[in-house]
């Protein structure tokens, strides 16, 4: 069922809370410690100040920033609505919405880790993690959407979830080909993905 804006605002604030109240390990900090969770920013991720949509499709990436690079880009974030337009990641995003027919405002983008891991944490997230954040913040996120899952572990996690339906492709960051080459392949299913949603919302 399409929730309404007002009722997806209300769900959001839910979630944003829901994400404050993740156990946070050792090796990872919050969006707070990084400056990114003041009392007026109204996301549960930094890339949804651009990428909020809340009828489009909903791409899940693997997590947001290392703790480090958050910190001490925080205000250059902001700026730039809520990313960092540089990173090899939203290039080839970028260039993928672009070839699909999108932009940021009709997406929304959110990720399976809501916690900033600290220095090599990033390599590879604990399971406990993991599916902490997912279970508790993410999986609330895309409920009934339509959703592209962008890597394997955001693949693992949203094939039994409780997305409408859940589109497959690979990370923007992956060692694999160029990024002319990933943002491509990318948009094929940003495509399919987006056909599918609207065919969806007609039958409503």
């Amino acid at each position: 069922m399409q929730l309404t804006y007002e009722e997806w605002k209300r769900e959001r604030r839910r979630w944003i809370e829901a994400r404050k109240n993740l156990k946070v390990p050792d090796d990872y900090k919050t969006l707070k410690c990084a400056g990114l969770d003041e009392e007026d920013d109204e996301w549960v991720s930094p890339p949804q100040l651009t990428s909020d949509s809340h009828v489009g499709i909903v791409l899940v990436a693997k997590d947001f920033l290392n703790f480090e690079k958050a910190r001490d880009k925080s205000k250059r974030i902001r700026r730039y609505g809520g990313y960092l337009p540089e990173l090899g990641f939203n290039k080839v995003l970028d260039c993928a919405l672009c070839r699909a027919g999108l932009c940021r405002k009709d997406i929304y983008l959110t990720q399976v880790v809501h916690l900033l891991p600290c220095g090599k944490a990033s390599k590879y997230h604990r399971k406990p993690v993991a599916t902490d954040s997912f279970k508790n913040v993410t999986e609330d996120e895309i409920r009934d959407r339509v959703v592209v899952a962008l890597g394997d572990l955001a693949i693992r996690y949203c094939r039994d979830s409780t997305a409408k339906r859940v589109f497959e492709t690979i990370h923007p960051s992956a060692r694999k080909g160029t990024e002319d080459e990933r943002a491509q392949e990318i948009a094929a299913v940003l495509k399919q993905a987006e056909q599918y949603r609207r065919k969806e919302m007609e039958g409503w």
